[in-house]
């Protein structure tokens, strides 16, 4: 009986080492955002300062202060954060801030929803690129909006395989960069491209 229990006592360390090694591994987690739009400490800011990798797609903005106008940098997608840790490190900060959220996978039971690196890696280089232009979300593009798939050469997005929008009356071209089932980031297109 002894050795039985020694034995159970093995398999459920197994188990939680499997799960704990899980858990410690570093990956893109989404987040929600429930603070305003307009706070002064943002969530993305606080987690910096924390010392956890954040990524939030900022878009340019005039805004009108005193007789002034000034450019600035807000949110692109104000709601959604990414964050590179592990979850074991990040899950103590989300359960102490009451305004953030971990964002779970549409009908996947308690399942954190996580992004690829190459997925996100692919997001952050058309986002951070001066040809970004927007954020959408994937039900925003309908079948009918979406051309041929081009291969980028030159510029930021360099070797990037993107899809063209078919926008009448368009002077320059638009293509989407997409995080699939997540979000759509829309850059527009001015250089040489080849079909792929």
């Amino acid at each position: 009986m002894n050795e039985q229990s020694t034995e159970n006592k093995t398999v459920s360390q197994t188990a939680n080492s499997v799960i704990s090694n899980d858990k410690s591994e570093v990956k893109w987690y989404v987040l929600r955002d429930l603070k305003r739009s307009n706070a002064k400490y943002p969530n993305y800011q606080m987690l910096r300062d924390k010392g956890f990798e954040v990524y939030m797609p900022m878009r340019r903005v005039n805004a009108h202060a005193t007789k002034k106008k000034l450019t600035v940098e807000v949110p692109s997608l104000p709601s959604m954060i990414f964050v590179h840790s592990s979850e074991e490190a990040l899950s103590p900060r989300v359960v102490a801030t009451d305004t953030l959220q971990f964002r779970f996978v549409p009908g996947g039971y308690m399942k954190l929803m996580v992004v690829p690196d190459a997925d996100m890696e692919r997001f952050i280089r058309a986002t951070s690129s001066e040809s970004y232009i927007e954020s959408l979300s994937p039900e925003d593009i309908k079948p009918h909006m979406l051309g041929k798939r081009v291969r980028v050469s030159g510029g930021p997005l360099d070797g990037m395989e993107v899809t063209l929008l078919k926008i009448r009356g368009a002077r320059k071209k638009r293509a989407i960069v997409e995080i699939p089932n997540l979000v759509v980031a829309v850059v527009q297109i001015d250089l040489a491209e080849e079909a792929v």
